[in-house]
């Protein structure tokens, strides 16, 4: 509604203003009623004659003559903007007061309310042309929608209409809307800055979604070109009418990673909670939205959503989205063409609609500056008009001055018109002008931070040919670097890994099995140089040194497991699987076939009591051990001729590096394998099992020898002990730790030195103990004597079983028969 006194600009949208004819509908401009046709026509007549009675009057009094503007804003509805008002006032006044502007005239201002409605823009349209006074241009609408209808009609009634805050790209069309101006830049002239950005980070895949209004539809038609001409793929373009969830998936389908986003504030609240479930809202994302929205317009109340008002908040604080606007206020000191600073106006805004009753009840908008720059494009417009008007001669032969105007008069209008195109001026806005009707201007870019404000970072300057695109603050991004422009096509590179036996553990085991041989040699030495020494010649020193052979064998094998093709080919490390085999299989069999032989033969003498002489030479205990080792051999070989053992490569399970990001580790280990691996070991396992058991019997049964050089029982005993333990142990965890070849070969290495060594310990080193105690072999008989007296001292003094007497005269005939038996070699050897 409104109120229109002559000579004043009075705003009151509250007010209930009765038209004395009331147009109620449109369609009554051309009823077929006679009655009111005539009536209409007469009433339009009677405004004309009053309008130009009081135009004459004003200026034959000397008086400023009245140049009146439509004002057609929003004051309710879909968008506020009676936060113009104040600005709008202003302009006017800092106007009328020049006296090198529109000297003999007074600008003024008549209000009425669109309140952002098509229907109601087009009423109130009519109402103010069919309403004395004269309208010269029309100041409006504000919304898009409003500017439209009313831009459509305005023409043919040769008015010119300005919008202070329109941004729609379809105002641009010259056809339509062939006299339509604007202070607010197009939501197209945001495109370049759009793509200046997309171009400075290197982006060359975006894409867009955007509600179904032609808004936002010719803005995304623009920016496709305009990304056609930069050589960017938009990869994808989705709008929707009101709920976004498809669009949104579909963008996520596509890896859309930057996006531009042009909806009314309630459906971006819509988008956002719909990105978010996607995860698409955070790290590696990019958002442009419209800069136009209220402040924190995620927290305004909609409607429903699915998504909590927190949920919302943190979707989009994580966002870091650009907000891209047109520049309002001025950031500038610069003093305008009103003679106040940006600043200054902006202040004096604030304080009007805080302070002053006459604007109490108005909204503030940060839309405001437009309006205030908006009366002064029309201003210079209508004075640059004046001299044109004196200068020009018209169809009628008559010059014209501006209060000669009227809705027919086309030629006046074409001036009005061109002088329009030519202004230029620095309003609080900063630079305007205008091309093809849309305002030339500058846009803002900012962006969300975590206190959840947009901070300007940067502008655009599309005058400013050589660098439009100024950054003014550092860009905060999630991750701290620039995000892509898709998902990364992670190449995955994979590394071939022998896996084998570290250096460090292949030195050291083959440095304890070289220890271990050196102590094999020592007591070789030994066991040769001392032969002939009693305690030592006793316990068949001939054969202590296959013994200590078999030992060393078994120590070669340390040698042989541990080798790979780093260092050696790939053909000698197969030679060396086999070497490896018969090492530790030949060396057992020397080493315990000799030493269970040895203890046969005391075995033979103390178990098999006659009174004929058994002699065993050492001679039959050789064929003993090599029948024990042509058994070896034979499995063996017949191992390596039918099934050989060849080495084979194993990929192990592909893993990450965890060193190096986009890299696999492929690892590998060679294994010594043949195609019946498992019979052959087992063969070999059940041949020793059974040398080892009937070591165990001779040991069990020539316990109670009791001359220590002859009898080796326990420390048989303590030699199986450790080898069926420890090998029992290693063949169950070589299974578990068998792809692991630097663990395998680190435990299988320490039992093998350790038993092994254990073994030759505990034989020689009470041999070694006697030769240093007694070198002449004293203690043998010593010792006998002493066991003869013990046992007469037993039976005279103390009074014993019958079943005890017995046991000690078969330990005095085993002795004795011992004794014989020592002779006897001592024969021989002779």
């Amino acid at each position: 509604m409104s109120i229109n006194v002559l000579g004043t600009s009075i705003y009151s949208p509250y007010l209930t203003y009765e038209l004395t004819l009331n147009l109620k509908k449109s369609k009554m401009l051309f009823s077929v009623n006679k009655n009111m046709l005539i009536v209409t026509l007469l009433y339009v007549m009677l405004l004309t004659i009053n309008g130009q009675t009081t135009n004459s009057s004003q200026s034959d009094g000397g008086m400023k003559i009245p140049l009146y503007i439509g004002g057609l804003l929003p004051f309710s509805g879909g968008w506020d903007g009676s936060g113009l008002v104040p600005g709008i006032d202003l302009a006017l006044k800092h106007i009328n007061a020049r006296e090198d502007l529109l000297a003999d005239y007074d600008l003024k201002i008549v209000w009425n309310d669109t309140q952002c409605s098509p229907g109601l823009s087009s009423r109130v349209f009519f109402d103010q042309i069919y309403r004395e006074p004269q309208k010269i241009m029309i100041l409006g609408g504000g919304c898009s929608v409003g500017s439209e209808a009313i831009a459509g009609t305005a023409h043919y009634w040769n008015l010119i209409s300005l919008s202070p805050t329109s941004s729609s790209p379809a105002l641009s069309n010259r056809v339509k809307y062939p006299i339509f101006y604007r202070t607010y830049p197009t939501e197209q002239s945001l495109n370049p800055a759009r793509v200046a950005i997309m171009k400075e980070f290197g982006w060359t895949r975006v894409a867009t979604i955007h509600e179904n209004y032609e808004l936002f539809s010719l803005t995304v038609d623009d920016l496709v070109s305009e990304l056609k001409e930069a050589n960017i793929t938009l990869i994808s373009s989705e709008s929707f009418v009101d709920n976004p969830k498809n669009q949104i998936e579909s963008l996520k389908k596509q890896d859309a990673k930057i996006i531009v986003a042009l909806m009314y504030a309630d459906q971006a609240q819509r988008v956002f909670c719909e990105a978010s479930k996607l995860n698409m809202t955070g790290e590696g994302y990019v958002w442009m939205i419209i800069g136009w929205y209220l402040n924190k317009w995620w927290e305004v109340d909609f409607g429903q959503l699915d998504c909590t008002k927190e949920e919302l908040t943190e979707a989009v604080g994580k966002s870091n989205y650009f907000a891209i606007r047109s520049q309002g206020l001025s950031s500038t000191d610069e003093v305008t063409i009103g003679n106040v600073t940006a600043r200054e106006f902006d202040e004096y805004v604030k304080d009007q609609l805080g302070n002053n009753p006459k604007y109490s009840r108005l909204t503030f908008t940060i839309e405001h500056p437009f309006g205030y720059d908006a009366v002064w494009a029309i201003a210079l417009a209508l004075n640059g008009s004046i001299d044109v008007l004196k200068t020009t001669a018209f169809l009628d032969g008559r010059m014209r001055r501006l209060e000669d105007y009227t809705y027919d008069d086309k030629e006046m209008m074409m001036v009005f018109f061109e002088s329009l195109a030519r202004v230029s001026f620095l309003g609080v806005t900063g630079p305007v002008s205008f091309e093809k009707g849309d305002r030339v201007g500058i846009t803002i870019i900012r962006q969300l931070r975590e206190d959840l404000l947009e901070h300007k970072i940067g502008d655009f300057n599309p005058v400013d040919v050589q660098d439009p695109l100024r950054w003014t603050s550092d860009i905060v991004w999630p991750d701290g670097k620039v995000p892509l422009d898709h998902t990364p096509e992670v190449i995955i590179t994979t590394v071939i890994l022998h896996v084998t036996v570290g250096q460090t553990i292949f030195i050291s085991m083959c440095a304890l099995a070289g220890a271990g041989i050196l102590l094999a040699l020592g007591f070789l030495v030994f066991n040769i140089k001392f032969r002939k020494q009693r305690y030592v010649k006793l316990s068949s020193p001939n054969l202590n040194n296959l013994i200590i052979t078999g030992g060393m064998i078994v120590y070669t094998g340390i040698f042989f497991s541990g080798v790979d093709t780093k260092l050696v080919s790939f053909n000698f490390k197969a030679v060396c699987c086999q070497l490896n085999v018969w090492a530790l299989s030949v060396g057992f069999v020397l080493s315990f076939g000799s030493m269970f032989s040895k203890t046969w033969r005391v075995y033979q003498v103390a178990a098999f009591k006659t009174p004929k002489r058994k002699v065993i030479t050492d001679q039959l205990l050789y064929k003993m051990v090599a029948v024990l080792l042509l058994i070896d051999v034979g499995i063996l070989t017949a191992w390596q001729v039918i099934d050989p053992m060849k080495l084979v490569v194993k990929e192990l399970y592909t893993r990450d590096d965890p060193a190096t990001p986009n890299q696999l580790i492929s690892p590998y280990i060679e294994l010594c394998e043949s195609d019946y691996i498992i019979y052959w070991l087992l063969a070999l396992y059940i041949y020793k099992g059974i040398l080892l058991i009937f070591g165990a019997f001779l040991a069990w049964e020539t316990r109670k020898v009791t001359i220590e050089a002859l009898n080796d029982s326990k420390f048989i005993g303590i030699s199986v002990y450790n080898v069926i333990i420890l090998c029992s142990i290693g063949v169950t965890v070589s299974f578990l730790i068998g792809d692991d070849p630097e663990a395998l070969y680190l435990f299988l290495s320490g039992i093998i030195i350790f038993c092994n060594t254990v073994t030759l310990l505990v034989i020689f080193i009470p041999k070694i103990i006697s030769v240093w105690k007694y070198p002449a072999g004293e203690s043998i008989s010593a010792t006998n004597t002493t066991k003869r007296s013990n046992i007469s001292s037993s039976a005279t003094n103390q009074s014993v079983s019958i079943d005890n007497l017995t046991e000690e005269n078969d330990v005095l005939k085993a002795t004795v028969k011992e004794l014989t038996e020592e002779l006897e070699v001592k024969r021989q050897e002779s």
